[in-house]
């Protein structure tokens, strides 16, 4: 009996080696098209009643801050990943939801070869650590779980967010270190936006391999302003992903930014200049939306912090310059 216990567990194991467990849902199984489309083909972001999708990004940040009075550039890099669902429900001709919940945050900064801060909501965290990292640390605990939910209309644009000031809440237990971290400005509505939102890249008409199409983008940043980008997409060919037969879409362009029109606390502000990206994207027709993608952003920024004259006079503006190179990559990990 053992011995015939142990050869079903192996083959169980085996079965989700090379099967996945079909974990992946559909994502894993061939797509209906065996072929590339003989012709112009509508690419289509799509929500399907009752489908759920878990998707992850990660990113890779490298920062130089030339700082003035300092001999030489401050260098600071920071990884993070970030995993969460989307549960599609009541999609129609008007529109429909999207429930996107906070799965698992990952983050880490290093500065000149020391890390200054490490998280990751699935280990427990360390006692010990610095007083500003553990409320940051809490602060980002929060987010895991919090759900959004997301009303389109009817071209897939976003009417509203509901949940956002309930995250903001979450996201300040914190504290002043939270709120002076920048950290909240990654999840404000402009950026919470952008993950969900894929129909602005998508082609107003049917395209084939060679067709070129401009895409307009402008997003709120809150406290860092407002990002414009201009973009050049090229459906460059029909490509396997795996499984899936999908349309791979390249991409390059510019942005900048302007400041925010109500700088932050104590006078500090922040506008992007001379920003370039470039990228490629797999888009599957099939399931309407992205599957993978790998971007890579280039850009300057401008910091300007008041600083306190001394015997108390006036503040006098210390202006900074950081160039950031961002190596990103967004990926669906599963869709049933």
């Amino acid at each position: 009996m053992k011995k015939n216990f142990k050869l079903i567990v192996f083959a169980l194991a085996a079965s989700c080696i090379w099967g996945g467990c079909n974990k992946a849902g559909k994502l894993s199984q061939e797509s209906t098209a065996k072929t590339p489309p003989s012709g112009p083909v509508q690419l289509v972001q799509k929500w399907t009643d009752g489908e759920q999708m878990v998707k992850h990004i990660d990113m890779k940040m490298n920062m130089e801050i030339n700082v003035p009075n300092l001999p030489n550039p401050v260098n600071q890099d920071m990884n993070m990943m970030e995993k969460y669902s989307l549960a599609v429900s009541k999609p129609d001709s008007s529109g429909g939801k999207v429930e996107l919940e906070f799965l698992r945050l990952r983050m880490d900064s290093v500065q000149e070869g020391r890390t200054n801060f490490s998280y990751d909501s699935d280990v427990k965290a360390d006692a010990t650590k610095d007083r500003t990292a553990a409320a940051i640390g809490k602060g980002l605990q929060g987010m895991i779980g919090a759900k959004l939910d997301f009303f389109l209309n009817a071209t897939n644009g976003v009417d509203r967010i509901d949940g956002v000031d309930n995250l903001m809440s979450r996201l300040s237990a914190g504290g002043p270190a939270m709120r002076s971290s920048g950290l909240k400005n990654m999840f404000n509505k402009g950026t919470l936006e952008q993950m969900i939102g894929e129909s602005q890249y998508l082609p107003p008409q049917a395209v084939q391999p060679g067709d070129k199409w401009p895409a307009q983008s402008e997003v709120d940043l809150g406290e860092m302003g407002t990002l414009t980008a201009s973009n050049i997409i090229t459906l460059a060919q029909w490509e396997k992903r795996g499984p899936r037969l999908c349309a791979r879409l390249e991409f390059d362009g510019t942005f900048h930014g302007k400041p925010a029109e109500k700088p932050k606390a104590m006078g500090m502000s922040m506008a992007i200049q001379d920003g370039t990206t470039s990228g490629v994207c797999w888009f599957d027709p099939e399931l309407g939306t992205i599957i993978d993608s790998d971007v890579n952003q280039d850009m300057t920024m401008a910091i300007t912090v008041p600083m306190p004259a001394q015997g108390g006079g006036k503040a006098t503006p210390q202006a900074m310059k950081m160039a950031m190179h961002l190596v990103m990559n967004f990926k669906l990990d599963s869709v049933k």
